[in-house]
């Protein structure tokens, strides 16, 4: 079935003709606040990994749509605005059920200067929070979300 929630594309075989489930999914990066006082949410997955929150598309959801609702349920925040496309990511990797390539939408969101975030485990999201920019960068574990995050602040300005 492949991982939770994402959509599978198309298979294709790789150079060592083992075959690949291509997925896609979409997340976002949310600040709030401006200057000395811009926070960006990040949260802690089931992985024990810092991250942002992402995941698959419901059928009939845009990309922008699936990222709103991914972020609404990982961590608790809905009265978004949307402020930029930040592109995609790629990645691959293994998992019981096979191989994967998945391709993740961002976006990034602004959400009001006292929205508060909120864990929820029983969507993978163990813990959130608000961090300064800095801090959020280093608690990041993937080096592809610390790219878009510095994307990201670079819209900002």
């Amino acid at each position: 079935m492949g991982p939770r929630g994402a959509e599978r594309l198309t298979r294709r075989p790789l150079e060592d003709e083992a075959e690949v489930t291509a997925l896609r999914s979409a997340g976002g990066i949310v600040v709030r606040g401006c200057g000395d006082g811009l926070r960006v949410a990040v949260m802690q997955s089931g992985y024990g990994t810092w991250v942002f929150p992402k995941g698959g598309f419901e059928p009939g959801e845009t990309a922008e749509q699936a990222a709103r609702r991914e972020i609404r349920e990982e961590i608790g925040l809905s009265d978004l605005t949307c402020k930029a496309s930040l592109g995609s990511t790629e990645h691959a990797f293994e998992a019981e059920d096979g191989r994967f390539s998945k391709t993740v939408d961002w976006f990034l969101f602004e959400a009001p200067p006292q929205a508060e975030v909120r864990a929820d485990r029983r969507e993978n999201s163990m813990d959130c929070g608000w961090f300064l920019p800095k801090l959020a960068l280093s608690l990041l574990a993937h080096p592809d979300q610390r790219r878009l995050l510095r994307r990201a602040l670079s819209r900002l300005t």
